[in-house]
């Protein structure tokens, strides 16, 4: 019972001729196949598409292209790129999350609700505060007010 199977016909290989002979074997019950040629795909490039020549960047203003950089880039011994980044990016960095405070919690953290009705109380008529949950048991609080957020650090909250 145990019948050979028909071997599948080879793919084409890209990097070959315009055209590839396969010789297909018979498989039982079928009648006799002859060797036939498979015409190569045609590659129509899309008049639009990559390589035709159309400038997508031309029809943007300057204010949404993309700025060239003067940072030199350097090659790793493993042929990565590298780039140096200044101190300034992580300064800017740090600046735009001074506002923000990460609370973790050990063990099962309380409800977003009863976390909400803490800050809601110590917010008071400050400015808005958002909470945005990391993991299970920790959370971003995005704290605006300098004040509010010297109270909830100086207690420890």
């Amino acid at each position: 019972m145990s019948e050979a199977l028909p071997h599948p016909p080879i793919p084409p290989d890209p990097n070959s001729s315009l055209s590839v002979e396969v010789e297909m074997k018979d498989s039982p019950g079928s009648a006799p196949s002859s060797s036939g040629v498979i015409p190569p795909t045609s590659a129509n490039p899309n008049p639009l598409g990559c390589g035709s020549g159309f400038n997508w960047g031309k029809n943007l203003s300057s204010a949404n292209r993309i700025p060239e950089s003067s940072v030199l880039v350097s090659i790793s011994d493993s042929g990565r790129p590298r780039v140096k980044v200044s101190n300034e990016v992580f300064e800017r960095g740090a600046k735009l999350h001074s506002d923000y405070i990460v609370g973790i919690f050990y063990g099962k953290p309380p409800s977003y609700g009863k976390i909400w009705g803490v800050l809601n109380y110590l917010w008071g008529k400050d400015k808005r505060v958002a909470i945005h949950n990391l993991t299970k048991n920790a959370f971003l609080f995005h704290i605006p007010s300098p004040s509010l957020r010297k109270k909830i650090l100086q207690h420890e909250l």
